[in-house]
Parts: C-alpha cells; sequence; structure tokens
C-alpha cells in the first residue's frame, strides 16, 4: 500500500507542477494580450481555475503520500498538515482568485510536512536539503510580492478583473511550487520504499 500511494505521489508531484505553471502561464498570456479595458473572457478563467485546482489537489495527493512514506499518517504534525493542504486544495478549486488566502494555508500544510519528515530523517527529495523549504514559502512569497508591488505603485494598469501586481505574486508562488513538486515527484517516484525509510513517527 505504500508502495502505491508513493508511486500515485511521484505522479501527482509532476501533474501538480504543470498544474500550477500552466495556470501561471494562462494569466499571463491573459494579460500580454489582452487590452485595456476588455474583460478577461470565461474561458482562460474556467481555464485557470481547472489548472490550479489540479495543483493544488495533486499537493494534497503529494503530501499523503509522503507521510505514508515517512511513517504514515500519525501524529500531530501528519494529521494537521494534511488537513491543512485538503483545505487548501478545495479552496483552489473553489475560490481559485482567493489564491493568497488558500495558497499561504497550503504553504503552511507543507511546512508542517517538511518538519515531520525533517524528523524522519528525510525531505523533498528523499534527504534533508534545501528543496524542503521551497513549497512552505512559495505561497507567502507570491503574497509578498504582489503587496510589494501594490505598495511602490509599480504597475498602475488595471485589466479589469486582473492586473500585474495580482498575475506576478500568483506567478512567484505558482512556480516555485511546481519547482518543488518536481523533487517530489523525483522522491515518491523512486525506487520501492525500503523497510528502513519508513519509520513509525509519533
Amino acid at each position: 500500500m505504500v508502495e502505491n500511494s508513493s508511486r500515485v505521489g511521484g505522479i501527482a508531484g509532476y501533474v501538480g507542477a504543470v498544474g500550477f505553471l500552466v495556470a501561471a502561464g494562462i494569466l499571463v498570456g491573459a494579460m500580454v494580450i489582452s487590452d485595456p479595458g476588455n474583460n478577461t473572457g470565461w474561458e482562460v478563467y474556467v481555464a485557470w481555475i481547472i489548472a490550479g485546482a489540479v495543483g493544488a489537489i495533486s499537493t494534497a495527493t503529494v503530501t499523503y503520500a509522503a507521510l505514508r512514506r515517512s511513517g504514515g499518517v500519525r501524529g500531530g504534525l501528519a494529521v494537521t498538515a494534511l488537513a491543512l493542504v485538503v483545505i487548501a486544495a478545495i479552496g483552489g478549486a473553489l475560490v481559485a482568485w482567493l489564491w493568497f488566502v488558500w495558497g499561504v494555508v497550503l504553504s503552511v500544510g507543507a511546512l508542517l510536512l517538511v518538519l515531520r519528515l525533517r524528523r524522519a530523517g528525510m525531505g523533498a527529495t528523499g534527504r534533508p536539503t534545501g528543496w524542503d523549504w521551497v513549497l512552505p514559502v512559495a505561497w507567502p512569497l507570491g503574497l509578498a510580492t504582489t503587496l510589494a508591488l501594490y505598495a511602490t505603485d509599480a504597475f498602475e494598469e488595471i485589466y479589469d478583473d486582473l492586473d500585474w501586481n495580482y498575475v506576478i505574486g500568483f506567478s512567484v508562488g505558482a512556480v516555485l511550487s511546481a519547482a518543488a513538486l518536481i523533487q517530489f515527484g523525483r522522491w515518491l517516484g523512486s525506487a520501492p520504499v525500503a523497510p528502513a525509510e519508513a519509520p513509525a513517527v509519533g
């Protein structure tokens, strides 16, 4: 069962990375090709929702697989981490435009996941590395980028429901998340789990 969930998690890592990259590309593309004053087409918005939801749901799947591979969904850290990423995944699917809320919740869940993995001597690549901290900082950094851009009036153009401040912030979170998910995907999709690799962690 652990091996199966790990393989599924490996696939989910790559799928989630593609989802977030496509979502960022959709928003950037919408800004580049749109004229000021024109509404963003509903098709673009729906495509963005789907891509972002794929990324968020895949992140929840990766979290579950990583927890299983590191000893199971047991203990406060594991249960809370999984609960937060599931809540964030639901938020990403239902209210995609509130990425600065569900994205930060996702990052908090990712932080708890990393703490749990580190307790087991593991990480995003299978062992503790700097990659462990990319997913936890991804969306908070995206939010900070958006707030900084608004504060400095870096981009004054408002394209109705979209502006560059919002799009750049989302893209920062999405690209960093994609990079981290690829690392998780490589690890989870690797060789079958050895008994010693999955210690019981309370």
